[in-house]
């Protein structure tokens, strides 16, 4: 009885954290593959993103602009509503992830 009681318990926490985790979708954008949670809004987002990636990350030679380039990246992000709901507040700026990252 134990054991049914402990495998029927098992059974129900995985199916929660299956469901609870947001489904993914892929965007590709100027051949840069973004991967973001299934939910409206993220084509706008990612179109000004991948802009600014194009322009300032992709070309930083040091430390100082590849970090002034995700500040910028992440701007972007904190603007729009469906996105800013899931940047993190770390303190360390390379630790500023999205939480379905982790």
């Amino acid at each position: 009885m134990k054991v049914l009681i402990f495998v029927l318990l098992t059974t129900l926490v995985l199916l929660t954290c299956v469901l609870a985790h947001p489904i993914l979708q892929t965007i590709v954008i100027n051949g840069h593959e973004w991967i973001v949670p299934n939910e409206p809004g993220w084509e706008e987002v990612l179109t000004e993103a991948d802009a600014l990636r194009e322009l300032y990350y992709r070309n930083c030679q040091s430390n100082t602009e590849c970090r002034g380039a995700i500040d910028l990246l992440e701007k972007v992000f904190s603007k729009y509503p469906v996105s800013a709901k899931y940047i993190t507040d770390e303190s360390s700026i390379a630790d500023r992830i999205f939480k379905w990252g982790r």
